[in-house]
């Protein structure tokens, strides 16, 4: 989890986040807030899912700044 401004992105100032799960089980998601060029100082925040890969490393799929797929359901 960190800035994407170096990709062309627009969100910085990424942290305090937390774990939680779809309500299927089957997806993580982080929960984290952040700032970007459109709320200045102002810290929003932002749920993106999480994905462990082959390796084991953990990622977070963003952050992202668009709509997302609604998370599956029981």
């Amino acid at each position: 989890m960190q800035k994407n401004t170096e990709q062309g992105g627009v969100v910085t100032g990424t942290g305090h986040n937390s774990v939680t799960y779809s309500p299927n089980g089957k997806e993580m998601f982080c929960v984290y807030h952040a700032r970007t060029l459109s709320t200045g100082d102002e810290r929003v925040v932002f749920i993106d899912r999480m994905k462990i890969q082959k390796d084991g490393k953990l990622v977070v799929e963003g952050p992202t700044t668009t709509a997302q797929a609604v998370p599956g359901k029981k």
